[in-house]
């Protein structure tokens, strides 16, 4: 009987240890998210998503905040190669999305022709 009591506490157990280390965290945008960047260290980190969605936090996702994109095309990736003040994001329709003072990542920037949908940017 004790066998059968600590068998089926390990099994009730592993499926804790297994989530352990992660934590649930509410964006609170209405859209679909699509990815994630945190440029320099695990506090200021950046969301975008579906219908132009942009949150940010300042403290490592605590408290998330909407940003004005300036599209409701879906944005695909987020990406700050330097600091976290010189940003960009892609999305479909062909946006190109950029900051240089960190937030918001503001309005659209001129390009070509706005055609495709870009799925990432990296350094």
């Amino acid at each position: 009987m004790k066998r059968q009591v600590s068998l089926v506490g390990l099994l009730l157990l592993i499926p804790a240890l297994s989530f352990a280390g992660w934590v649930s965290q509410n964006s609170g945008a209405a859209f679909a998210l699509a990815a994630v960047h945190f440029p320099v260290d695990a506090q200021t980190g950046y969301v975008v998503g579906y219908s132009g969605t942009l949150v940010a936090t300042t403290n490592g996702g605590a408290n998330w905040a909407p940003q004005i994109s300036g599209t409701t095309y879906a944005l695909n990736s987020v990406h700050f190669p330097v600091d976290v003040l010189t940003g960009y994001a892609v999305g479909g329709g062909g946006t190109i999305l950029a900051t240089t003072n960190g937030a918001p990542i503001g309005s659209p920037r001129p390009r070509a022709r706005p055609t495709g949908s870009p799925r990432s940017i990296s350094r």
